[in-house]
């Protein structure tokens, strides 16, 4: 996982939202039980949400994120990049 360029919100006991550097259509949500910090394989498991929100769903791709306890800690948002951009 790149390193967050930038950290929208300033009370991390709750949630955050990081946005990565080199991606302008990544961000991930961290969830209250998320150890906040930036560890490759720190989800033990991920749920492509699409599954779940039917075949008429035209948003960006959605992942909830799973510790090893099986509590959710973070959301994946993806938005397709176009390059024409």
């Amino acid at each position: 996982m790149p390193e967050p360029d930038e950290t929208l919100t300033p009370n991390p006991d709750h949630f955050r939202v990081r946005v990565y550097g080199n991606s302008r259509d990544t961000a991930y949500i961290e969830l209250p039980d998320h150890p906040h910090e930036l560890v490759f394989g720190i989800a033990a498991k991920t749920v492509p949400l699409h599954h779940f929100l039917g075949d008429d769903y035209l948003g960006p791709t959605l992942n909830l994120d799973f510790d090893q306890k099986g509590r959710p800690i973070g959301i994946e948002i993806l938005y397709p990049t176009s390059d024409d951009e």
